[in-house]
Order: structure tokens, then C-alpha cells, then sequence
């Protein structure tokens, strides 16, 4: 997938601002990697522990991923290219995504990712949308 630069400002020193927003669409590959493969600990690796958004908290964003994991036996899952907005150690994504479960309708929905830098690592801290299906 390729994505547009969006607004950037402050990035850290130890990373470049292009390559900070290439880490943050590596999460989101490896977040369709971990669906399309049923990988919950790839799928795992790639949220803080203290991921809470204020809809949901680490744990019911991999419950849900494992019930669809359990429920389908493949789930194709698209985002559309989408722009990256980057402050410092925290970035945005806002895009469609969709689930395409094996035996089941597709589901849509817009979704706002937000990612945070921790150790020179960027992982999901919020917004990833669960109960489309």
C-alpha cells in the first residue's frame, strides 16, 4: 500500500519524518499480514499494552480479533491509501477498511488509527475498529 505525506511536524530526532511515516504504514501491513495469516500475536505485537481508546481497551480489541479468528476461516481484510499525519511521537491515519470474512458479508467502516512511538517503535494506541461482524 502506498500513502500520502500529510501534515508533519516535529518528528524525533532519531527518525525521519518519511521514515517515521514508513514505519507507521509498516503496522498497518503487518496488521493486514496478521488478519489474512489468523497471527493473534503478530496481531498482539502491534498494540500497546495500554491501548485504550476510550470505546476499547487492549484486551477486547484482541478478544474480538480472536473470535474472528475462531469464527472464519479466512478474513481478507483492505484499507484504502490514506494520509498520515505525524506530531512528534504520535501519528493519524484516517481510511476505509473492510473485512471480508469467508461465509460472510463484507464490512466497511471508516476508521481514525492512531499510533504512538515508543522506544523508536510505533504501535496502535487507538481508534482500531472491532464489531463490524
Amino acid at each position: 500500500m502506498t500513502f500520502s505525506l500529510g501534515l508533519l511536524s516535529g518528528c524525533g530526532d532519531d527518525e525521519s519524518k518519511r521514515e517515521a511515516i514508513a514505519n507507521v504504514k509498516k503496522v498497518m501491513a503487518m496488521r493486514k499480514q496478521a488478519i489474512e495469516t489468523k497471527d493473534i500475536e503478530l496481531y498482539k505485537s502491534l498494540f500497546l499494552t495500554d491501548y485504550d481508546d476510550g470505546k476499547s481497551k487492549y484486551r477486547q480489541q484482541m478478544e474480538y480479533m480472536q473470535s474472528v479468528f475462531d469464527r472464519f476461516e479466512k478474513v481478507e481484510f483492505t484499507y484504502q491509501k490514506s494520509m498520515v499525519d505525524l506530531t512528534m511521537n504520535t501519528a493519524r491515519m484516517v481510511g476505509k477498511i473492510s473485512y471480508k470474512p469467508f461465509g460472510a458479508k463484507i464490512a466497511h467502516d471508516q476508521e481514525i488509527a492512531i499510533f504512538r512511538r515508543i522506544d523508536g517503535k510505533w504501535y496502535f494506541s487507538g481508534g482500531v475498529k472491532i464489531g463490524l461482524f
